[in-house]
Order: structure tokens, then sequence, then C-alpha cells
């Protein structure tokens, strides 16, 4: 089966919302060490009072959820579904 996008989420993130604690390292192929941070992606049915319809966070584990530790919230922006075409319906 052939991958294919069916939406995009466009965002921007506030850097200075992120704590240094949720920014983890790794070792890179050629030796380098790289930084990256794990988010999630809230897509909505409908835009706020902004404009926007995706709201960016911090994920969480699920013993965090667990716990009822609150949503780091980064950024926000937008969700684009696409439009399925006539040629991509299998019948």
């Amino acid at each position: 089966m052939e991958r294919k996008i069916i939406s995009t989420t466009s965002f921007s993130l506030n850097l200075d919302k992120i704590p240094e604690s949720a920014i983890k390292e790794f070792p890179r192929k050629d030796d380098t060490t790289g930084k990256s941070v794990n988010l999630t992606v809230l897509n909505f049915n409908t835009e706020d009072e902004f404009g926007k319809s995706a709201s960016v966070q911090l994920s969480r584990t699920k013993a965090e959820r667990d716990e009822g530790k609150k949503s780091v919230y980064v950024g926000n922006g937008w969700h684009n579904p696409t439009k399925a075409t006539a040629d991509d319906t299998p019948f």
C-alpha cells in the first residue's frame, strides 16, 4: 500500500516555554549530539477566536497523565486536512 499524506498541521512553537528538562539529548551516527523534544499536536474541528485549529503541547507520559500533571502548551497553528480525489478511492 502506498503511503499518502492525509493532512498537515502547521504551527508556531514558542521556544521560551520549553523547559530544559523536556529537551532530550541523543547521539547521532556522526558522533555529534542532537537535541529533541516530544510534542503532541491537538487538532480541533473548529477554529478558536484567533483562527487557530491546532494546539501544541509537550507530550506527557501515561504516568504523568494519570497523576493529573497539567499540559504545557508551547504553540498553536492550523490543521489542514486534504481532500481525497476520485483517483484515491479503491473502487
